[in-house]
């Protein structure tokens, strides 16, 4: 939103990985919206096209192994996948990386030497991405020297390949090293590995139990590593992933020896990422297309057996489809539940100075502020054009939040709420404090609150109250 408001990246903050950002950047300049949930859409929208799309490359990467028929499956593994279609709806930068890897991969493995070297241009494309695409890069120089270790001259032109791969990656380094110090590939990997020999003294709360030294990190990673690897194959991978690395060992050639680095090289990080006490199967959805692939090299011996072999093809395509539906049920959060409290953190933005802190509502309140900001900044930037401020100038969480876990009543909450600019009080059914509980609460008794809000009005599954108060009739009731 920076990028499209101030037109340039921001010269006071970065994030880790600004690829995504600065793509999604284009499209917000294009587009103009009144609520920051459009644009949420927008990004969303956005991350599903390109995961749909990563089905093209997969099919190729497939077709380098079997036939058009069991490359239709390879890609429909992939596509139907429930876990990279909830990670597509997330709008975030993994199926945008997914599919420079999946690009990466086909390039690499095409027998005309001049694709080869665009595999590199995409590797360092997908590492601005996700700085993880260092461990693509290593992964796909290993494949090419490999594949040209018999020509001198071709492995003389890998110093071309790791130039190119360079000079497209050191600019966005530098940049962000000019902005925070670190670059987000090479000195993260150092950071990362220092954290596991030498754990910082404050961890993370999400944390539980973290590990300490380098000895229980490899130990948790042996431990985490495969558990959620078989996890992360079910439902669909774990009917074909097994029986196709029997074959993917059968008969090596260079192809599959290439499969087997990039699957090694690619799922490094996963291993660090496993060395902490981590709950997520999401670092291995970058080795989803390498796992299409293993999937159908046993498809050609296995179809084999039957002689109706398109009804067998459209069976195996109907039970993807279903086995991913299914899993998809319990796995899919409540969008109504989401919407819902987008709502209230809406109007707490365009009518509140000073709430008590609610949780998980609260968290909302800051995407809400966008659009006005957004809007503010723009005015700003098209007027005063050398004023160019970034949305991180400007102070997100205007609206006052204050923890009602320090009081024992309403009443003091209130006291030093006035002080702090409280000026709503909200009762939520997940609020998980006594006095602020929607069944303890009675606002008869409390003839100084002024509903202003009520989410049964609205008809909404959460309940949620938002009151004013009235100092002045506090005071009185209190004289």
């Amino acid at each position: 939103m920076d990028i499209s408001t101030i037109g340039n990246l921001p010269n006071n903050y970065t994030p880790i990985n600004n690829g995504w950002p600065i793509l999604l950047s284009g499209f917000f300049s294009i587009f103009s919206f009144e609520n920051s949930i459009s644009y949420m859409e927008l990004q969303r929208s956005i991350s599903i096209i390109i995961s749909v799309f990563t089905l093209i490359p997969i099919y190729y990467l497939c077709r380098k192994f079997v036939n058009n028929s069991y490359s239709i499956i390879g890609a429909a593994i992939f596509v139907f996948e429930p876990r990279i279609i909830q990670n597509s709806l997330f709008g975030i930068a993994d199926p945008l990386y997914i599919f420079l890897t999946s690009c990466t991969l086909v390039l690499i493995f095409n027998s005309e030497k001049k694709y080869t070297y665009f595999a590199f241009v995409l590797a360092a494309f997908a590492t601005i991405v996700r700085g993880e695409g260092l461990f693509l890069f290593i992964a796909i120089s290993i494949i090419y020297l490999l594949k040209y270790r018999k020509n001198k001259k071709d492995i003389l032109k890998y110093a071309i390949c790791i130039s190119v791969f360079f000079l497209i990656l050191m600019p966005m380094s530098l940049y962000k090293v000019d902005i925070q110090g670190t670059d987000g590939v090479f000195f993260r990997i150092s950071s990362s590995l220092e954290v596991i020999s030498n754990p910082p003294t404050e961890i993370d709360p999400n944390w539980v139990t973290p590990p300490r030294g380098f000895s229980e990190s490899i130990l948790t990673s042996l431990e985490n590593f495969p558990k959620y690897l078989a996890w992360s194959l079910i439902p669909i991978f774990v009917f074909f992933v097994p029986i196709g690395a029997i074959f993917l060992f059968k008969k090596i050639d260079w192809l599959k020896i290439g499969i087997i680095i990039s699957m090694i090289s690619i799922s490094l990080p996963a291993v660090f990422a496993y060395s902490l006490p981590l709950q997520d199967t999401r670092y291995f959805y970058f080795l989803y297309p390498l796992f299409s692939v293993v999937s159908v090299l046993a498809l050609p011996k296995i179809f084999s057996r039957f002689k109706k072999q398109n009804l067998i093809l459209l069976l195996i395509i109907i039970g993807i489809i279903i086995s991913s539906t299914i899993f998809m049920e319990f796995k899919m959060w409540d969008i109504q539940e989401e919407t819902e409290k987008y709502e209230v953190a809406k109007f707490i933005v365009e009518n509140t100075k000073g709430i008590n802190q609610y949780y998980p509502g609260y968290i909302y309140i800051e995407s809400a502020e966008i659009p006005k900001l957004t809007k503010d900044l723009r005015s700003t930037f098209f007027i005063e054009r050398e004023n160019r401020m970034s949305i991180r100038d400007a102070t997100l969480n205007n609206i006052n939040i204050i923890s009602p876990n320090n009081f024992n009543s309403i009443y003091e909450l209130i006291e030093f709420g006035k002080k702090n600019g409280l000026t709503h009080i909200i009762i939520d059914n997940q609020i998980q404090n006594n006095f602020l509980d929607e069944f303890v609460f009675d606002e008869k008794k409390h003839s100084f609150l002024i509903k202003e809000f009520d989410s049964k009005d609205n008809k909404f599954k959460q309940s949620t109250q938002i009151y004013k108060i009235n100092f002045d009739e506090y005071y009185k009731m209190k004289n």
